[in-house]
């Protein structure tokens, strides 16, 4: 999991990176790759959050010193991100379904495909987890039902997503288990295990949901545990028992509904 983009941030979480050529934005789901139960837990969360909103809307936000948009009619995207380099240079990064391009100062930057392909990936991955479970029905999901869990003395149905070689990413072989409370089917939790720069392995608990014009938004705290130690298939014990880290906040400020 690629974490370049962020050590300018923080040097402290890594995401999940999705290429640019994946159908982002896509409303279908991926049901030739997922086994019934577990499919059946993904469709009621989605159905729960009003997430098909996204499907055809403008929303702006700030994620610490970026400006971000996302725009997306019926499968046509457009994200944007501004913000400040380390010598106080202002970027504009804008992914699309067909590109990628950032600007220095206004000037557009020639880029290689692998930078195109590495940059992309940031502010995909911003998106991604903005927005979850709404990215859980791009066709790249590979989905399996993993059983009831108790997190904090409440029932969960524990889902685990892993992503095809094909339209997967990067990344393709990072795992992530998503934690569905029984009732409401909320996104609660989430974990992933990645590989890249060392590999690790991360916690996230969701807090301050709200909705916005029907659109579901919230925040997350984020932990970590060391990967020698710890049973990744089993993480949410270790969160049980306090012997994960909590590691970074993250947060969607000033989140607002645009015309689209």
């Amino acid at each position: 999991m690629k974490a370049n983009f962020f050590k300018f941030i923080s040097g402290i979480f890594p995401f999940f990176l999705f290429t640019c050529s994946t159908d982002t934005g896509s409303s279908r789901r991926p049901e030739q790759n997922s086994d019934s139960q577990a499919q059946e837990m993904i469709n009621r969360a989605l159905e729960t959050t009003n997430v098909e909103l996204l499907n055809n809307v403008k929303v702006s936000f700030e994620f610490r010193d970026q400006k971000v948009t996302y725009q997306n009619s019926e499968g046509n995207f457009e994200y944007t991100r501004v913000f400040p380099d380390t010598a106080g240079n202002e970027i504009i990064d804008t992914l699309t379904n067909n590109s990628f391009k950032r600007f220095k100062n206004g000037t557009q930057l020639q880029l290689t495909q692998e930078e195109k392909n590495n940059l992309s990936g940031g502010i995909n991955s911003i998106i991604y987890f903005a927005f979850l479970p709404f990215r859980l029905q791009d066709p790249a999901v590979q989905s399996s039902y993993s059983g009831e869990v108790i997190i904090k003395k409440k029932k969960y149905h524990k889902v685990k997503v892993t992503f095809s070689k094909e339209g997967g990413g990067q990344d393709h072989d990072d795992t992530f288990y998503y934690y569905f409370d029984k009732d409401s089917y909320s996104l609660d939790y989430l974990a992933y295990q990645y590989h890249t720069d060392g590999g690790g392995v991360r916690f996230r608990t969701a807090y301050n949901p709200r909705s916005l014009q029907g659109i579901l938004v919230q925040d997350y705290i984020n932990y970590k545990g060391n990967p020698d130690s710890i049973d990744f298939d089993s993480i949410e014990n270790y969160y049980n028992s306090g012997k994960l880290k909590e590691l970074s906040k993250i947060e969607l400020k000033n989140v607002s509904i645009l015309d689209n």
